[in-house]
């Protein structure tokens, strides 16, 4: 079983920040290989080669040192036999030992009656006995090891016999116990355990928790090192109330790709009387210098999975499950993409018209070419892509965007008109279109001019540079009647800060709005005269209509405005401690906010953390959100979080729990809460709960439910530095 498991340096000086440090040993600054040096209060010569030394013993050689009351030497073999107060230290080893052997030579030996510190992984233990045989293997017998501190001892780890291959990187144990305040709780005939921060192939740490939907859940991981640069994780789940879910995770690096395989298959569900699976795929290959090949392949058996399996809101509310392989052809200058994408519908009451399309297949070309002295910047982009769904227009698009445009000014000053061209063709298969048209098309010029202002100043006696950016944006692109032209991919995103800038305020191809519009903005910063950094940030904008927009998707009403509703996003950091962001969207006709939202963190320090979160969208979301953790006294901290929607009047998610941090150990309690979708997309259904519990012995392993990354998702903010 893979329990021990040691951090690496970097991971164990911060585990064990809060323990006082063990002494180490006084090795030589300069050691010399190879030269075996003695010192001692008396020597004398038996016979040749042979001494006999008596007080104060030290016997040293390279980076080894030997201390002893008595000590016999023989100087052909380089053999000690030694008696009284012994010890024996080596870097990153200490030991001490009532009696033994060693020979500096060969680096064997064996001592008796030992107790052994790790300094630098904050280990300590003891030892009836400890044989080794230099790099080939170590014996230790009556093994006791913890990471505790002296008379703080809380946990123990116990082993009738030990064997440690440090070229294997491999220990194996026998009849080995853990010890918890003096109570055993935890046996095992046999295990395995690395000896570094390399990985091994053995049983994880179990994971245990319990809820309302699927009774005690038990999880006992194997891990199986196939070879450095590939790993195989088996993992039976035990599900009271559903049956047995296996899961397989498998990963794998090569010099030219990398991939990750996950999946979980439970072959009969007691509560549903059927099969459930999920299954997810991802790699990356470089086929050469400039082509690589990309696939991201997912799937699920039921819309209920992620409801009935999932561990958080995010993962229970996934409608759609993607599939997609893509291969990129890659220059300095122009890139070329073909896509193939399918999509699975998980949630069967969203409607069939407003389910995605299958693109199979996307083809992307994008280039850009910059002429040199002469300033000019030419862009070309075209896609052609074939769109498939069941019970809708499938068809062909073609879409050709050339671009040009010219920068005029220099640092304090910019002016850069660009002109352009959408070209965009339609093949539609079937149905039948509207009017009787299978073929169509649509042309339209786009221009745009683009100016800033840069100016910048001193504040704060130097130590701060303000600067402040105004920009004006206009565009002109002129009405097309699309109202033909079937929607395949296309949305109108929320209107924000970066809409002010874009020349389509639709998201795809398949609508190209009509603009004869002027963007006025102001963009002002604080930054850090010695560093840089940026410490404030604001920007605000609106758009002038000279033209009502006449472009809309189906089933919407232009919107004859002569200007845009108010946009602002902002970001401020003070001194490391306090950092807020903030976007708003206020509409000046109905004197209203339509969208806004507001994130605020609180950090005076890595492990106190408060956040708070609120998000609002007129007539569809108003949220808000508080997470923490934050240390009480002696060790305890309360962790816990709450995501309420006004909207629908219900607490989404909400969970807290008590963390107890010591020098050796952690444990973690949380009771969690929170809402599954409901039976129809986009409602709320039944709730679920559950205790889960995590003790972790630092430098060790872990009983219970791995609840890091749960808190790092839940609570904004929230560092794990645990390696246990």
């Amino acid at each position: 079983m893979l329990l021990l498991m040691l951090p690496g340096l970097a991971q164990a000086q911060y585990l064990f920040r809060s323990c006082p440090p063990l002494p180490a040993a006084n090795l030589p600054i300069h050691p010399v290989p190879g030269r075996i040096v003695g010192e001692a209060r008396h020597a004398t010569l038996l016979r040749k080669g042979i001494s006999h030394l008596f007080g104060q013993v030290t016997l040293t050689e390279g980076d080894r040192r030997l201390w002893v009351d008595e000590a016999r030497y023989d100087r052909a073999t380089g053999l000690v036999t030694g008696q009284g107060h012994l010890r024996f230290a080596e870097p990153g080893f200490d030991l001490l030992g009532t009696h033994g052997t060693y020979n500096f030579k060969t680096r064997t030996g064996v001592f008796f009656n030992t107790r052994f510190e790790i300094p630098k992984r904050h280990g300590r233990g003891t030892a009836t006995t400890i044989r080794t045989e230099g790099t080939r293997s170590t014996e230790i017998s009556s093994l006791r090891y913890t990471t505790c501190p002296i008379g703080h001892t809380a946990w123990v780890l116990h082993a009738g016999h030990a064997t440690l291959y440090p070229k294997a990187d491999l220990g194996v144990a026998h009849d080995a116990w853990i010890e918890f305040y003096g109570v055993p709780f935890f046996w095992t005939p046999y295990l395995t355990f690395p000896l570094s921060s390399r990985r091994k192939s053995g049983f994880l740490a179990p994971s245990i928790g319990d809820n309302s939907l699927n009774g005690l859940d038990l999880s006992i991981p194997y891990y199986w090192n196939i070879a450095p640069n590939m790993d195989l994780t088996l993992t039976p789940r035990f599900l009271s109330h559903r049956g047995v879910l296996t899961g397989l995770g498998f990963r794998y690096l090569t010099e030219s790709s990398q991939g990750d395989l996950e999946g979980h298959y439970l072959p009969h569900d007691r509560v549903t009387n059927s099969s459930r699976a999920q299954l997810s795929y991802t790699d990356q290959t470089a086929l050469s210098t400039h082509l690589s090949l990309n696939a991201n392949i997912n799937y699920v058996s039921d819309p209920s999975y992620f409801q009935d399996f999932g561990s958080s809101l995010i993962e229970v509310a996934q409608p759609y499950q993607y599939r997609t392989v893509s291969m990129t052809y890659a220059q300095p200058d122009w890139n070329l993409t073909g896509l193939l994408q399918d999509i699975q519908t998980v949630d069967p009451t969203i409607p069939e018209v407003d389910r995605p399309y299958a693109s199979l297949p996307d083809l992307l070309f994008d280039g850009r070419w910059l002429t040199g002295p002469t300033g000019l910047d030419f862009h070309m982009r075209g896609e052609f892509v074939r769109y498939q769904s069941a019970g809708k227009l499938t068809g062909n698009r073609l879409d050709l965007e050339p671009r040009l445009s010219y920068e005029i000014g220099d640092s304090t000053a910019q002016l850069t008109p660009r002109i352009g061209l959408s070209e965009t063709h339609y093949l539609i298969s079937a149905p039948a279109v509207p009017g009787g048209q299978t073929t169509l098309n649509r042309f339209a010029p786009i221009a745009s001019l683009n100016g800033e202002l840069h100016f910048e100043r001193s504040i704060d006696d130097g130590r701060m540079l303000e600067t402040l950016v105004p920009r004006l944006f206009y565009l002109y692109i002129p009405y097309r009647n699309q109202n033909d032209i079937p929607v395949f991919d296309t949305t109108l995103p929320p209107f924000s800060v970066q809409q002010l800038f874009t020349t389509n305020r639709f998201l795809g191809i398949d609508r190209l709005g009509d603009a004869n519009q002027l963007t006025a903005a102001v963009s002002t910063s604080f930054l850090n005269s010695g560093t840089g950094a940026e410490l404030a940030s604001f920007t605000a904008g609106e758009i002038f209509y000279f033209s009502p927009e006449r472009v809309t998707l189906p089933g919407e009403a232009p919107i004859a405005n002569a200007r845009s509703n108010y946009v602002a996003a902002g970001s401020i950091d003070i001194a490391n401690r306090w950092r807020a962001e903030a976007g708003a969207e206020w509409d000046p006709y109905l004197k209203q906010w339509d969208e806004g939202t507001l994130e605020l963190e609180y950090r005076p320090s890595g492990n106190r953390v408060i956040d708070l979160a609120y998000r609002y969208d007129q007539g569809f979301l108003n949220q808000a959100e508080i997470s923490f953790v934050w240390p009480v006294a002696g060790g305890f901290s309360a962790v816990g979080s709450w995501d309420y929607s006004v909207l629908d009047r219900a607490t989404l998610e909400t969970f807290a729990g008590i963390q107890y941090d010591t020098c050796c150990w952690i444990f973690r309690l949380i009771a969690r809460r929170f809402v599954t979708p409901g039976a129809t997309y986009g409602t709320l259904g039944q709730a679920d709960s559950g205790v889960y519990f995590q003790l972790s012995f630092k430098g060790l392993g872990s009983l219970g439910r791995p609840l890091d990354s749960f808190l790092q998702n839940d609570v904004l903010g929230y560092q794990s530095h645990a390696t246990y």
